[in-house]
């Protein structure tokens, strides 16, 4: 399996901390959120990565070459013009024979991915998203029978949806087939295709889940590690980086 790190986007709701930062290396208890999906990937084994690109690219390679690419073998897509989730991975299609764990770059979770994996490969489906319980009325993923039905009602199903996306799944090739090459998202062309088309399993996570979306999710994502600090220092040791 190879692994598939989304980190080209702008960070908009970030500013001013992304004017001379990319997204992904903006800090959440002391070391750059990127560095908790790495550790992720690192934990589950997998040896092999893509990392799109496009805003302040250079940044982001020297971050990996200053760190040995963390002992990944890595490619770099860069991104002329920016792709979004589905175009981006959509472009790498080439690289990808295999089954493929896309994870973004700006979750802090304590998920596990060796558990999610197993299901998948246990369920036979095409692709497993992760979700997470969201607070009534606020969901985006709607779940009927064991399985994923819609996102945001953009299939038309009515099904309420109680649950987020979490912003990992694992992925077989199939999903490629639905995916646009232009700037498009992944959740309303590859996933939404495979549950119209197929089946889209889930794997829920009841743990820790934050993100640095916007200046408050970063400010939960602190407070959340300063009540949690084993998670950073975890990290840190997978990593091999520095106090």
């Amino acid at each position: 399996m190879k692994a598939f790190i989304l980190a080209a986007g702008y960070g908009e709701r970030l500013r001013p901390l992304t004017d001379k930062t990319p997204k992904p290396l903006i800090e959440v208890g002391g070391i750059p959120a990127i560095c908790y999906s790495i550790a992720m990937i690192k934990k589950a084994g997998i040896k092999e990565a893509v990392c799109n690109l496009h805003y302040r690219p250079d940044e982001m390679r020297a971050f990996f070459a200053d760190h040995g690419n963390f002992g990944l073998d890595i490619e770099f897509s860069f991104e002329k013009e920016i792709l979004g989730t589905g175009g981006g991975v959509k472009k790498c299609e080439a690289l990808f024979d295999r089954d493929m764990l896309l994870v973004n770059s700006d979750i802090i979770t304590d998920l596990d991915l060796n558990h999610m994996i197993e299901a998948y490969r246990i369920s036979g489906s095409p692709g497993m998203v992760a979700v997470y319980p969201s607070a009534k009325g606020k969901g985006v993923v709607a779940l009927s029978r064991g399985r994923v039905a819609d996102f945001r009602n953009f299939l038309g199903t009515g099904i309420e949806a109680t649950h987020d996306y979490m912003g990992v799944a694992v992925m077989g090739p199939l999903v490629f087939s639905y995916l646009q090459p232009d700037f498009s998202s992944i959740v309303y062309t590859g996933y939404t295709g495979l549950i119209a088309g197929h089946r889209l399993e889930y794997f829920e996570h009841t743990g820790l889940w934050e993100d640095i979306g916007s200046l408050d999710s970063l400010a939960r994502a602190e407070a959340e590690m300063l009540k949690r600090p084993a998670v950073a220092a975890g990290v840190r040791e997978i990593l091999g980086l520095k106090d």
